[in-house]
This record gives structure tokens, sequence and C-alpha cells, in this order.
């Protein structure tokens, strides 16, 4: 099961729309309300740097095993994504061959997907798949 997949990282368009929001709202003070801020300003701060550079290896790494995945797939992904392009979703759907397999997106979710509106729906779907 791949709840945001991430085997290409880092959606430009998106992370930058993202920060500038949480810009603004730190310039005009809401940065509390801000779920991005909040959620990523303990990991920034706690997540050693040597933690990003395994995870970007691991992701390069993991590459060349897509086509020998044969076991079933369930692939999640938020279309508003800043850190994982909604695209590499459906580019694992492509390259595992894998049966059964699904591809569910979120339209506008984000990178906590479990977190997002719609996310009953998401359950809903994962507990289906599994019977």
């Amino acid at each position: 099961m791949l709840l945001i997949a991430s085997a290409k990282v880092l959606n430009p368009k998106q992370m930058t729309a993202d920060l500038l929001g949480v810009i603004k709202d730190c310039f005009l003070g809401k940065s509390k309300d801000n779920e991005l801020y909040q959620t990523y300003k303990p990991k920034l701060t706690s997540t050693p740097l040597s933690a990003y550079k395994e995870f970007f290896l691991l992701i390069a790494a993991n590459s060349s095993v897509y086509k020998q995945v044969h076991i079933p797939v369930f692939i999640a992904q938020g279309m508003r994504d800043g850190m994982v392009p909604w695209k590499t979703a459906n580019y694992l759907h492509r390259e595992i061959p894998a049966a059964p397999k699904k591809l569910y997106l979120i339209g506008k979710s984000k990178h906590m997907i479990c977190y997002t509106d719609g996310n009953q729906e998401l359950f809903q779907s994962i507990q289906e798949f599994l019977e």
C-alpha cells in the first residue's frame, strides 16, 4: 500500500504556492492557523539533514525494483502535494505490473492525505481493496 508515492519527489509549482501561503500567513501573524507551517515546523527543526539525504538515496535505489512488484498495490496520492508530484502516482501505476492494483487520486489533498477532507472515502476505498 502506497499512501503518497515517493518515487519522484518535489513538485516545485505546488511547493512554491504552499511556501507563499506560509510566508503570507507568517507575515500577517497567522502562522498558528497555517496547517502546513504547524505540521512541518517541528520536523524541519528535529530531522537531521542526513535523514533527507538517505531518503533521496532510497528513492533512487528503489527505481529499479518497480517492475518486480507482483503483489496487490494500492496507490493513494494528493494532487496538491508539494512534496511528491501527483504524476508520480501515475508513473508507479504504469511501472508496477502487479494485479490487482488501484490508483486513488485526491483532488484537493496535499501531502497529509490521511488528514484531508475526503479521508473517509479514502479509508473506505482502502478497506474495499483489502477485502
